[in-house]
């Protein structure tokens, strides 16, 4: 059995983890919301909203212990801190997807591997980051989440029916397999 605590922190997040009245049931479920929506902005759709507000305490802790300062407003804090987490962990991501052409090149280059063979592999990433640059916004998601999340046809069409795009999953698939025939086109 649990004690009874006086900090106004625990006490938030009691009402934010476990709600009791219908206007704390409110504040959690626009608090997860507005998590759960700046991750799927930012192509985090997989992460829980639970592992952020985790993140968000444990720097929110670390901050008030440094500075020995109490908060006005948990929940503006808390939202606050939880956007950075998303921006950092998206940012995170981008990082692992760059691809950076002289570092490549260099890499290529110095293996001493057939020097016009290396020049083609360069020359196809430049073109394949220009069809990147060309595809619609809709397309250049549908290959994040299919190719680099793995998501499967279902929770890709949940996640466009959310952004206003209905597609079915056999529509999306469609539309995939015409895309990389397209591209792949394009390539040869």
């Amino acid at each position: 059995m649990t004690q009874p605590t006086d900090n106004p922190l625990d006490l938030y997040l009691s009402t934010l983890l476990k709600p009791k009245t219908p206007e704390q049931l409110k504040k959690s479920n626009n608090f997860f919301a507005y998590n759960k929506r700046l991750l799927r902005q930012n192509y985090l759709a997989d992460v829980d909203a639970h592992e952020v507000l985790s993140e968000s305490v444990l720097r929110l802790i670390r901050y008030m212990n440094k500075h020995q300062t109490g908060v006005k407003s948990y929940e503006a804090i808390l939202k606050t801190i939880s956007l950075n987490v998303i921006r950092e962990m998206s940012r995170k991501q981008r990082l692992k997807l760059r691809v950076d052409y002289d570092t490549i090149q260099h890499t290529l280059t110095s293996k001493q591997s057939g020097g016009e063979q290396v020049y083609q592999i360069i020359d196809n990433l430049r073109l394949l980051d220009t069809l990147w640059k060309q595809l619609s916004p809709i397309d250049s998601e549908l290959l994040i989440l299919r190719i680099m999340r793995g998501l499967n046809w279902k929770t890709i069409s949940t996640l466009f029916s959310k952004k206003k795009v209905s597609c079915t999953p056999s529509s999306l698939r469609k539309r995939y397999e015409r895309l990389i025939k397209r591209l792949r086109q394009e390539m040869s």
